[in-house]
């Protein structure tokens, strides 16, 4: 039993291993890979050898039809990512756009809110003048200046 538990308990070592106590561990152990086809080393091919073989080709067909699928299902991700980025840019565009718009009214309306506290023109478009314009022709021409007195009006003759 001394022997079994005083070889159980010393480490193993593989090949390039040995001595000196060189630092040589286990980053330098060799692994040895498990070979996958499992043809014989003999001269002839028996009667299963075909059978073998086209079971391996159509193994590595699979995968290599399973790697096409993977690389063309990431390209058709990424066109779609795209797409979606695209998308999202143009709603933002148009978005701003639209916010930029509301804005501008919205301090058009502040301003005429001002011009007509401060009596600057007229009050809402029902009780100016009429003229289509929000009631600015009619206090424009009471006040003495405004757009109007730019130009001049002449009736067409016929």
């Amino acid at each position: 039993m001394t022997s079994v538990s005083a070889t159980a308990s010393t480490p193993i070592r593989r090949n390039g291993g040995g001595g000196g106590g060189g630092g040589g561990g286990g980053a330098s152990s060799v692994s040895v890979d498990k070979v996958h086809n499992p043809y014989g080393s003999t001269a002839g091919a028996g009667s299963g050898e075909f059978h073998i073989y086209r079971h391996a080709r159509a193994r590595e067909m699979a995968r290599l039809k399973g790697l096409d699928e993977e690389e063309a299902r990431a390209q058709a991700d990424a066109e779609y990512a795209q797409k979606i980025e695209g998308w999202k840019n143009e709603e933002e565009r148009k978005t701003e756009k639209r916010r930029k718009k509301r804005k501008r009214e919205k301090e058009a309306r502040e301003r005429k809110k001002n011009l007509e506290l401060g009596g600057i023109i007229a009050g809402p478009a029902g009780e100016g003048g009429g003229d289509g314009n929000g009631g600015e022709g009619a206090a424009a021409a009471a006040a003495g200046g405004g757009i109007d007195d730019e130009f001049e009006y002449v009736p067409m003759q016929q």
